[in-house]
């Protein structure tokens, strides 16, 4: 429990006095690479200024997709030089013979697991999967 009052405060404490723009910040940046989600900042703030309440969910969510997509753009740049620098050849021949063999279920499943949807944008842009399924969830 004393990690997660931990993660709170500092994410309170350096977002939190940036406002709207911290809040944007900080869900581009969950959306993309970093594990911490905006959640609590967009609670603290809500709670802050109810009446801001939509406001902060449009920014929020404006972030998070705009940060997706840059996500899915660090895949389509780095192309495999970023991967093979971090995983052997044969597991990256493995996972890649995994999403073209299940293509859509393997980027569905992956959304289900949220910790996993940072890593399943780099793997569909370096696998090249172009799958209608992929643009519904984008």
């Amino acid at each position: 429990m004393a990690l997660v009052q931990r993660l709170v405060d500092w994410t309170t404490s350096i977002f939190a006095p940036l406002g709207s723009t911290g809040l944007f910040i900080l869900a581009f940046i969950e959306s993309s690479f970093f594990p911490i989600p905006p959640d609590l900042l967009l609670i603290t703030l809500t709670l802050n200024n109810p009446a801001l309440w939509l406001w902060y969910a449009l920014v929020c969510t404006i972030g998070s997709v705009l940060g997706g997509l840059f996500g899915y753009l660090i895949g389509y740049w780095g192309e495999m030089k970023i991967l093979s620098r971090f995983v052997k050849q044969e597991k990256i021949d493995k996972v890649h013979g995994y999403f073209h063999k299940y293509d859509a279920w393997a980027i569905f499943i992956a959304h289900l697991l949220q910790f996993l949807i940072k890593f399943s944008l780099l793997l569909q842009e370096f696998f090249m999967l172009k799958s209608n399924v992929l643009q519904l969830l984008l």
